[in-house]
């Protein structure tokens, strides 16, 4: 079944670049405009209907991967640290000693493994501040403050 999945993965990944090595040729010969209208095109063959605009994002998107100028996990850990650290605020716990940087890289296995050792550590929701949200629990309370913060951030 993997070998399966890894077959898919491996074919899909090969048109991924040649779709774009196409797009580059067409937009040098022609125009990028027309290039876009025609990756547009072809989508919509298919029943994805994508403006011609879309593609060019595509391309964009595609350069910059290539360039390796994307990392989604390490900004996913960045953007973990940040919620986490501003939920200690909210919640009272001191943010003076984080048990990590915003400027570290950890990987998912690593973040889940700080999730569990956060579960393990027994805090007191007894003192002042902690029951700002109203919830006995401190993994929900934890978790309303992070929400408080996305809605803040959302205004």
């Amino acid at each position: 079944m993997s070998t399966e999945n890894d077959k898919r993965d491996l074919v899909g990944t090969a048109n991924v670049l040649h779709q774009q090595k196409v797009h580059r040729e067409k937009s040098e010969i022609f125009s990028t405009e027309f290039a876009n209208r025609m990756g547009a095109r072809s989508l919509k063959r298919s029943g994805v209907d994508v403006p011609a605009v879309g593609i060019g994002y595509w391309r964009l998107v595609n350069e910059a991967i290539h360039a390796g100028k994307m990392d989604i996990g390490a900004e996913a850990a960045i953007e973990a640290a940040l919620v986490n650290a501003q939920a200690d605020v909210i919640g009272g716990r001191s943010a003076a000693t984080p048990p990590f940087t915003v400027f570290e890289i950890w990987t998912d296995a690593e973040l889940e493994f700080a999730d569990e050792e956060d579960d393990e550590e027994e805090e007191s929701y007894d003192e002042p501040g902690n029951e700002i949200f109203g919830y006995d629990d401190a993994d929900d309370n934890d978790e309303a403050a992070r929400d408080y913060i996305y809605k803040l951030n959302d205004m």
